[in-house]
């Protein structure tokens, strides 16, 4: 008989897939992935490429793309391993990793919304005063900070004690936004300002929705499976890094217009007017 020692410092993970679901999920995961990686990384390019791009608007964009692709990269090749492989024993200090990298991106992630939604709020309220205010240099250091550790331990400490401070600093700027576009006159003016708020708004949904859902039924008394609740997790954690480079190049004429040339060998309508 072969038995199987297992250090007391590891882990032994429990997938509860289904046999019988097991190829549709390891399918449907290396799915996601792969659309992840094109779609982040082909924004992250279209960026880097494209001077007229290089704003702090499309940087903020940039940044969100770099920080999907990692949250992905941490979590989705882990899930398929242990389905694939049936790798189910994870080192204690592996583990802390992963959590630490989960806990610190999504930090980042809800700090880098908020920036954005401030972004919207000088764009619409105070368009004449957002160059002044909204500079490259400003989000470059906003950035950087970012990716230090010694500011980031900081940062999440401070996150964590705020709770859903930067939801409630998005919440404000829309809700100043709503009420600034309703004061406009034209259909054709309100149009324009909740289109310009939009892409970002379905963001934010996408992230929020279901980690507070996952977190505020089980507070609110309805009870969950264990199943429901991981779902709900790995939901929020890994469909939208899939969505929002999808969504971006959807609702945003100059990555699209920047895709288009990159596929096409093509001058943008942007290049051509500025020619004319």
């Amino acid at each position: 008989m072969n038995t199987t020692t297992i250090p007391e410092a590891d882990f032994v993970l429990n997938c509860m897939v289904a046999t019988e679901k097991k190829t549709f999920t390891i399918a449907t995961l290396a799915l996601i992935y792969l659309i992840t990686l094109f779609g982040n990384l082909l924004v992250i390019l279209v960026i880097l490429i494209n001077h007229q791009l290089q704003t702090p608007m499309f940087f903020c964009i940039g940044a969100l793309a770099a920080i999907d692709l990692a949250n992905s990269s941490n979590l989705i090749p882990k899930m398929l391993s242990l389905l694939i492989f049936n790798y189910t024993v994870v080192s204690s200090g592996f583990c802390l990793l992963q959590m630490v990298l989960v806990f610190h991106l999504e930090v980042i992630e809800t700090l880098l919304l908020g920036l954005m939604a401030y972004d919207r709020y000088v764009a619409v309220l105070y368009p004449l005063r957002y160059p002044s205010i909204i500079t490259n240099r400003t989000v470059f250091i906003f950035l950087v900070v970012f990716n230090d550790p010694k500011y980031l331990i900081i940062l999440s400490i401070t996150a964590a004690v705020l709770g859903i401070g930067p939801l409630v600093l998005i919440l404000f700027s829309y809700t100043r936004i709503a009420y600034a576009a309703l004061k406009i006159s034209s259909s054709e003016g309100k149009n324009k300002v909740f289109s310009t708020c939009l892409t970002h708004l379905l963001v934010v949904g996408l992230f929020y929705c279901p980690l507070l859902l996952s977190y505020v039924l089980p507070g609110a008394g309805v009870k969950l499976s264990t199943e429901a609740y991981n779902t709900m997790v790995i939901v929020g954690n890994i469909i939208p890094p899939m969505l929002n480079p999808i969504i971006y190049s959807f609702r945003n004429k100059e990555i699209k217009n920047s895709i288009y040339k990159l596929f096409m060998g093509k001058k943008t309508v942007t290049q051509i007017g500025a020619k004319k």
